[in-house]
């Protein structure tokens, strides 16, 4: 199924920011593509404030062969930390002879 994931896990840079990244199986005559996404990390250490993380400007890596998409620069809210978070993802796209399609996923992601 295109995008049914993120990768397993993101790295939190200095500033508690992540750049959200997942596999993207489309075939090469797909277009159109859109690729939502969402990270966040409820904060039940002090505040219980929500750090979120949302599509900006969506990046494929060497697409089509690449099939990894990247949000580079993610509008984010709070600081994250290490530790388990929650990925929302959204794609929609259109495939020659077929209506436009769209896959949603939610799961665990591990921040690092």
């Amino acid at each position: 199924m295109p995008g049914s994931n993120f990768d397993p896990a993101f790295q939190i840079d200095s500033n508690g920011r992540i750049a959200p990244k997942g596999p993207l199986d489309l075939q090469n005559t797909d277009k159109n593509i859109q690729v939502y996404a969402w990270v966040s990390q409820y904060d039940t250490w002090s505040s219980g404030v929500v750090s979120a993380a949302c599509s900006g400007e969506v990046n494929y890596s060497n697409w089509p062969s690449g099939n990894q998409w990247t949000i580079n620069s993610p509008k984010t809210y709070g600081s994250f930390v290490r530790g388990k978070a929650r990925g929302t993802g959204l794609v929609m796209y259109e495939r020659a002879g077929k209506y436009p399609l769209v896959y949603w996923w939610n799961e665990t992601v591990d921040l690092t």
